[in-house]
């Protein structure tokens, strides 16, 4: 399985989010273009943790979930290598401490994410050695997508292949080498040629979100819910931790899909147990597009919205 992550060594978050769409056209539109869907991720690590009033290092490290900043969860990195963070940074020479964004495309096969990290080139030479003539760092098995159980590292945790490469300030990592390459010089394309994707990053980014997920396509036949089948979701979060708003856009094929899902919405949150969870919550439609909107009060976890994508509530379903 190919994970690829391209990390800048400069950069961080604004003070009230709002750069999805810049940092989602990092993302090469490949994969969306080979496969009829997929799901993205975005963390501001820097702008979630002022919003929350805690260190960003310790935050990343500590949790990224509803306990923590209230980010969705990295599919890449799911415990922030939490583990060992020491045994991977003499390993690596940084670990997800030192990120202050991340966005991710994280549909298997295709886990492809880019982010800024405090690292150098030198950082690299002292803890991986010099890199091989096609500009490489090797770690793990000397063939790609192999697995050497007796080579496990909290980094590598099933002794996994790590492959490292560098282009101006932008460092890549991958499993295998041929992404890896064709990352480090990509010029196609990005994931907001995709209308669904575009216009959703332009809706996270008019709410200032600092954490997101973008899921395109399909997640169920039938949700019991949504009048019409709908072309793409996004979750995000925003606003800091006594104000923090959920906000959930539901992107239709048509103006009346979206009017009738939004009549289904109104009659069923109320007896959804998020709506327990929340101070408040309202649905609106805006053209094709339901936008729900959860307000959370002290007790609110701080990533309901995202626990709603990862258990496939029927409210992020589709028909």
């Amino acid at each position: 399985m190919a994970a690829l992550l391209a990390v800048a060594a400069c950069g961080g978050g604004s003070e009230q989010g709002g750069d999805v769409a810049a940092r989602f056209a990092l993302l090469s539109g490949d994969p969306l273009r080979e496969s009829p869907g997929g799901e993205l991720r975005y963390l501001d690590i820097e702008t979630a943790a002022e919003a929350a009033g805690v260190d960003p290092s310790a935050a990343a490290l500590a949790s990224q979930g509803a306990d923590g900043l209230g980010l969705p969860e990295s599919w890449l990195f799911p415990d922030g290598w939490a583990a060992d963070a020491d045994a991977v940074a003499a390993e690596l020479g940084w670990t997800l401490a030192d990120a202050s964004w991340l966005v991710e495309y994280s549909t298997p096969p295709s886990v492809v994410a880019v982010g800024a990290v405090d690292v150098s080139a030198d950082d690299l030479d002292q803890r991986l050695g010099a890199a091989d003539d096609d500009g490489v760092w090797r770690l793990g098995p000397e063939a790609d997508l192999q697995i050497d159980e007796t080579d496990r590292t909290p980094l590598r945790r099933f002794g996994e292949t790590l492959r490292l490469a560098r282009s101006d300030d932008e460092t890549y990592v991958a499993r295998s080498v041929a992404p890896l390459l064709a990352a480090r010089d990509l010029d196609g394309d990005s994931v907001l040629v995709d209308p669904v994707v575009s216009d959703l990053a332009d809706r996270l980014d008019a709410a200032e979100a600092y954490g997101a997920v973008v899921i395109v396509g399909a997640r169920a036949d039938d949700n019991g819910l949504s009048a019409g089948r709908f072309e793409g979701l996004a979750v995000g979060v925003s606003g800091p931790s006594a104000e923090r708003v959920t906000h959930l856009f539901l992107r239709h094929a048509s103006d009346a899909d979206a009017s009738a899902h939004a009549a289904v919405l109104e009659q069923v949150l109320d007896r959804r147990p998020v709506a327990r969870e929340v101070a408040s919550w309202s649905v609106a439609v805006d053209g094709a597009v339901v936008v729900v909107e959860f307000r959370h009060d002290a007790s609110t976890p701080a990533g309901v919205g995202f626990e709603l994508v990862r258990r496939g509530d029927p409210l992020t379903t589709h028909r």
